[in-house]
């Protein structure tokens, strides 16, 4: 019955060992990552925006405001043209 308890615990210490290793690299990866994302950033006078790991973030604005405005005129000018047919009729 030790023997079997013994043999558990052995397993667990190990499991726990070999999830230490892993998040050791995980953490050695996000700072080599951080130390080289600040060298090439030195240079450049730009506010970036970094993750959590120290990554950049990809460029993804849009122009979303101008679309909708785009939008709105469109559908002002059908409203308009509408009316101003359906009462020419």
């Amino acid at each position: 019955m030790k023997t079997k308890q013994k043999t558990k615990t052995k397993l667990l210490l190990l499991q726990a060992k070999e999830k230490l290793a892993k998040a050791e690299k995980k953490t050695a990866k996000a700072s080599d990552s951080k130390k080289t994302a600040a060298k090439s950033d030195s240079g450049s006078s730009k506010k970036v925006t970094k993750t959590v790991d120290g990554a950049k973030m990809p460029k993804t604005a849009t122009s979303y405001p101008t679309y909708t405005l785009i939008g709105l005129l469109i559908t002002l000018g059908g409203v308009f043209l509408f009316r101003r047919f359906k009462t020419a009729s």
